[in-house]
């Protein structure tokens, strides 16, 4: 039983020769591998034939481990701790102009400073995964009294849009579900307010994005464009621009809305109103001027 024990953490190298020998410690730097033995092996026996040393099997509990092959030249040897060094490139360590027993580690590379441009790249792609997230993590809105979430992925940007027009042509309610909750019943009032929603959050984000995009665009340093971050309030004519997207998206809301409803909003009403009123002003007063005409005549 004890033995059984001890072959579970037995330590062996199988060489070329096909046979094994317990070791102490392994390890490779770069083009060198250094083999310390147990104080039972004969190095100085191993290396009157560096063949056997172009494979080198190591066992773990009598599982392989590790294979190396072609350390066939003697780098240097360390007889009193009963280790040796073997190369598998040729070289053979030189104290005048080696120094360390270990080759000079390799420098580590260098890594170019990145350009201006490269760095607007990296803010630009930045806020564009900002931008995504804003817009499909979606909106909240008082479902009973609550604030609920809903989100905007992909699919439930489909299935908002069809149940909202469902609702409008059919007037009547349709199933949904804000995150987390089962299906309920929403009015057609509730998602028709919920896809405004939706629909402003995402213009919101889509619209803020390009502007910004534009902005960090035209910065001339490294500092400006790391600098910026998302949730910077825009300025200028990024901000007109914004403004005047956001207000027309708004009536585009309105008007595809309308269209699936065939009525109008109040507001369109008076237009109207005023709009038939201003006609019939003009009308009587071109009526007047024609009788006049006509007495004078």
């Amino acid at each position: 039983m004890e033995e059984n024990i001890l072959d579970m953490f037995k330590q062996e190298i199988q060489l070329a020769n096909g046979e094994k020998y317990n070791f102490h410690h392994v390890q490779t730097i770069g083009n060198i591998i250094e083999l310390q033995f147990e104080s039972d092996v004969n190095v100085s026996l191993l290396l009157k034939d560096m063949s056997i040393f172009s494979l080198i099997q190591v066992f773990s509990g009598g599982a392989l481990f590790n294979v190396f092959k072609n350390f066939i030249t003697l780098y240097n040897k360390d007889l009193d701790n009963n280790t040796i060094y073997l190369s598998c490139d040729g070289s053979v360590y030189d104290p005048e102009t080696s120094g360390s027993i270990w080759p000079d580690p390799m420098p580590e590379p260098e890594i170019p400073e990145p350009t201006l441009e490269e760095i607007k790249s990296q803010k630009i792609n930045e806020i564009l995964e900002s931008c995504n997230f804003n817009i499909t993590h979606g909106v909240y809105m008082e479902v009973n009294g609550e604030q609920k979430l809903f989100s905007y992925k992909t699919e439930d940007q489909s299935n908002l849009l069809n149940a909202v027009q469902l609702a409008i042509a059919t007037q009547m309610s349709m199933p949904y579900h804000a995150d987390g909750c089962t299906c309920r019943l929403f009015t057609p009032e509730e998602i028709t307010t919920l896809y405004i929603k939706e629909m402003t959050n995402l213009t919101h984000h889509q619209t803020y994005t390009n502007q910004l995009k534009l902005y960090i665009k035209t910065l001339e340093t490294k500092e400006e464009v790391n600098a910026v971050l998302y949730g910077n309030e825009l300025t200028g004519e990024y901000l007109d621009t914004y403004n005047m997207i956001m207000a027309q998206s708004q009536l585009v809301v309105q008007k595809y809305l309308e269209s699936l409803t065939g009525t109008v909003t109040d507001e369109k009403k008076d237009e109207d109103v005023d709009t038939d009123k201003s006609a019939n002003e003009t009308v009587d007063e071109n009526a007047n001027n024609a009788e006049s005409s006509d007495s004078k005549g």
